[in-house]
């Protein structure tokens, strides 16, 4: 609980029992009123509860002014004149005639004279700050009994508790939502991740097939030449054992050749006795040419 909003809202509470007129309890109205809202957003529900319970006694002190300055004449009286409807339709106010008009002027006349000697003008309600429905209330709180006072009170404590619980209820509801949200986000993501891997596995397997396919109807298909020759050029198709992804394979551009099957590869009766060997070899694959350069 706020010590602040405390310490204001029990120093309002002395303020309402030494409040003598309607200026000063509309201002501690006001401070109450200020705390309950910032208590509303911040989530402090006590200090709203306390807040709204004072409103109600200051109210009822306002209400217990009203009627002192009613008693006294200090109000003036309102309100419209009673206007009696034609319930038939039609015009409701039909025209008399020219003898009733007189008779009623004079009338009105002899009972504003009457009513101007025997009224005070007072205070209007809208002059006190207050609406007809807020004196209205104010004027009804007082002439409850502190027993009443606590049962409406009570109302109200339950009325924002009540609306605090759906607050945080929608709260917890809205982060589930974007909880939920963000796991179905992270299930898609690693459901797709799945699939692209099924469709790897899937073509390289296919992959696989056509160069097992493709060596076994490739291989020596093309025939040395005869003879024996001084200049050999050899490009051997290597076989990498390490593939950054399986688009990139070798074996996707043209079959190749295991080491053992390099070696055996029936070149030397082709090598003259004065010869000189060109070959062709990555760096991973330098001691693989010297080991068929040996063979």
């Amino acid at each position: 609980m706020s010590t602040n909003a405390l310490a204001n809202i029990e120093k309002a509470k002395t303020l309402i029992e030494k409040a003598k007129t309607i200026d000063k309890a509309l201002f501690i109205k006001g401070l109450l009123k200020e705390e309950e809202i910032q208590a509303r957003k911040k989530g402090l529900v006590d200090i709203q509860v306390l807040a709204a319970n004072y409103q109600v006694l200051v109210m009822q002190k306002i209400g217990q002014i009203l009627l002192e300055m009613k008693a006294g004449g200090e109000l003036a009286r309102g309100g419209q004149p009673f206007q009696k409807r034609n319930v038939h339709g039609g015009n409701p106010n039909p025209r008399p005639n020219t003898r009733e008009v007189r008779h009623a002027k004079h009338s009105t006349d002899q009972s504003k004279k009457t009513t101007s000697r025997k009224s005070k003008v007072g205070t209007k309600i809208s002059e006190l700050g207050l609406s007809r429905d807020e004196s209205s209330e104010a004027q009804r709180l007082a002439k409850k009994s502190p027993e009443e006072i606590e049962s409406i009170a009570k109302e109200r404590e339950q009325k924002i508790r009540e609306r605090a619980t759906r607050k945080a209820a929608e709260k917890i509801n809205q982060k589930s939502k974007v909880d939920q949200e963000r796991i179905q986000e992270r299930a898609e993501e690693i459901a797709g991740n799945a699939v692209l891997q099924a469709v790897k596995e899937i073509d390289l397997e296919d992959m696989n097939e056509q160069i097992s396919s493709l060596r076994g109807t490739s291989k020596f298909t093309i025939p040395l030449p005869e003879g024996q020759f001084n200049v050999l050029y050899a490009d051997p198709p290597w076989e990498y054992e390490f593939q950054q992804s399986a688009n990139r394979r070798i074996e996707m551009h043209y079959p190749t050749m295991k080491l053992e099957e390099l070696k055996a590869m029936p070149v030397q009766q082709h090598i003259a006795q004065d010869s000189i060997l060109f070959m062709w070899s990555p760096a991973p694959k330098l001691l693989d040419a010297l080991e068929i350069m040996n063979a």
